[in-house]
C-alpha cells in the first residue's frame, strides 16, 4: 500500500536541506509505530482541493486521485521508544490539525 501523509505542516527545502541530527539519550529500546487516519473522508469531501482532473491536491504540491487518499490517506502518526521496563518515551507525535 501506498501510503499519503495528510499533515498540515509544510517545511522550505531550506529547512528540510538544513536540519540537524539529534542524537536521543535513550538506552537501546524497542519502537512502537503507529498510524492511521481519523478521518470521514467522505463526509468531508467538500473540504479537499480538486484540480481540473478530479485529483486531490496535496500542500507539498503533489496530486493524488481521490482513490488513493481513500485508501492510503494517513493524518495521524506516533513513535515511541520503549525500554526494557515498558516504560515509553515519545519521539513523534503529529497529527493533522
Amino acid at each position: 500500500m501506498d501510503i499519503t501523509h495528510m499533515f498540515c505542516d509544510s517545511h522550505s527545502n531550506e529547512e528540510k536541506n538544513n536540519r540537524s541530527l539529534e542524537k536521543l539519550n535513550v538506552p537501546v529500546s524497542k519502537i512502537k509505530l503507529t498510524f492511521g487516519y481519523s478521518i470521514d473522508y467522505d463526509s468531508e469531501k467538500e473540504l479537499y482541493d480538486f484540480d481540473e482532473n478530479g485529483n486531490v491536491n496535496l500542500i507539498d504540491e503533489r496530486k493524488i486521485t481521490w482513490q488513493q487518499l481513500l485508501c492510503g490517506g494517513v493524518d495521524w502518526v506516533s513513535i515511541f521508544l520503549i525500554d526494557e521496563y515498558g516504560n515509553e518515551q515519545p519521539v513523534v507525535d503529529a497529527e493533522l490539525a
